[in-house]
């Protein structure tokens, strides 16, 4: 279950939490056929705006979670969203920077590639799975983690809803 609540009350909970910093909504297109480029999405102005809400860059984030039903797509937003330059983020998957472990682990649960991607439940997965790595309570969970991204895809892929976690502790609240 996913319990949404105040900082004051997060405060008093007995199982640890994650705190949202920053939220952003970007919008590209109405219909697939007015998709300008396949190479840039609408992750690069979610991910703009919940960074200034936040106020952190992309090289500050431990592990992330992407929307990618398909391979090229955790390329391409890899590099979207900034942690590789146009054209590198096949490359540096290849030599494991966004393995468990690497410089930005992408996808740890394994991403849609692994388990699917129901509508509606996607996102959930991907806060979970995040919440999980945060707190360390997941088998492959990854020592010193205190930030995280999530971005999941509406709309025939138009649209990108961008969301940074960080672990409680880290964020101030326990």
């Amino acid at each position: 279950a996913f319990v949404v609540t105040s900082r004051a009350r997060a405060r008093d909970l007995r199982k640890p939490a994650v705190q949202l910093l920053g939220h952003g909504y970007g919008f590209s297109h109405a219909y697939i056929g007015d998709y300008r480029t396949a190479t840039t999405t609408s992750a690069v102005r979610s991910g703009r705006d919940a960074f200034a809400m936040a106020g952190l860059t992309p090289a500050d984030i431990d592990v992330a979670e992407l929307y990618a039903p398909c391979t090229i797509t955790e390329v391409l937003a890899s590099e979207a969203v900034g942690w590789f330059e146009r054209g590198q983020g096949a490359a540096a998957a290849a030599a494991g920077a966004t393995a468990l472990g690497g410089r930005i682990p992408i996808n740890p649960s394994g991403g849609c590639l692994s388990r699917g991607h129901p509508p509606i439940l996607t996102a959930l997965y991907g806060l979970l799975e995040l919440r999980e790595q945060l707190l360390g309570v997941d088998e492959r969970a990854m020592d010193g983690l205190r930030t995280s991204r999530l971005t999941v895809a509406a709309s025939a892929g138009s649209e990108r809803i961008s969301r940074l976690l960080a672990v409680a502790r880290s964020a101030g609240i326990a």
